[in-house]
């Protein structure tokens, strides 16, 4: 049997950024396509934080781009630090809330670069083919050796 989950993941469109296993929802997500952190059994505190967090994604982040190196785009003037450290307190509240559901955090794409977080995650730094970067590895090699 698959472990129940939440995903912590935001998008465009979705007014919690949550995503989870049918069988976690209590009610009210009948007549719609996402689920609300009441539709979980979040309790109103932490389920604002949730709501404010994505509202504030939705209303900063401007754009992925397609780079390796350069890190998405978000509104000047906007703390995307705050915001993933923000991230990753609700995290931290939901798994303790709960213990027997993996909850997964998604949205370290949304501020970091494919390098940055290769690179934590101890492997080498991607470049495109034809670059031959001292210590990189080449985008068509990254399924072999890493």
């Amino acid at each position: 049997m698959e472990p129940q989950r939440i995903f912590l993941r935001p998008e465009y469109g979705h007014p919690s950024s949550l995503w989870a296993s049918k069988e976690l929802a209590v009610a009210g997500f009948e007549t719609r396509a996402y689920y609300l952190p009441e539709d979980l059994g979040i309790k109103p505190a932490l389920g604002n934080e949730i709501l404010e967090w994505t509202r504030e994604f939705s209303l900063n982040f401007i754009e992925l781009l397609d780079s390796f190196r350069e890190r998405p785009l978000w509104k000047e003037d906007f703390d995307r630090f705050r915001w993933y450290d923000k991230g990753w307190d609700i995290t931290y509240k939901l798994r303790e809330d709960f213990p027997a559901v993996r909850i997964v955090p998604q949205f370290s794409h949304f501020v970091f670069s494919i390098n940055e977080r290769r690179e934590n995650l101890g492997k080498k730094p991607i470049c495109f083919p034809g670059e031959n970067l001292t210590g990189h590895v080449s985008i068509r090699d990254v399924g072999r050796n890493g």
